[in-house]
């Protein structure tokens, strides 16, 4: 059978997955940055501002896996919670790079 022009564009539960693995790549990168204690609070360094964009990209990135992951969902109403921690996770890593 072949899929209507909406289902086409849901994505599978495989390309959801590799966002959250993106996400996982990205959070080991930033603590192995971690153990040369950068300075997120006055960066000077490009260390400092690596560490700090690699927090907001993770932050992002995670939030637009938690929204595929809601979209693969054949249920919306009892998955309301990956919506919302998807929107919740991108707009703290955008707040992030506003704050930085």
């Amino acid at each position: 059978m072949q899929p209507t022009h909406i289902e086409a564009y849901v994505p599978d539960l495989r390309s959801t997955g590799m966002w959250f693995v993106g996400a996982g790549v990205l959070v080991v990168v930033r603590a192995v940055i971690e153990l040369a204690e950068p300075m997120y609070w006055n960066p000077s360094s490009p260390l400092d501002y690596s560490a700090a964009i690699l927090t907001t990209v993770a932050w992002v990135v995670t939030g637009v896996a938690f929204i595929l992951w809601w979209r693969t969902t054949p249920i919306r109403r009892g998955s309301l919670f990956l919506l919302v921690a998807g929107f919740g996770t991108a707009v703290s890593g955008i707040g992030n790079f506003v704050e930085d």
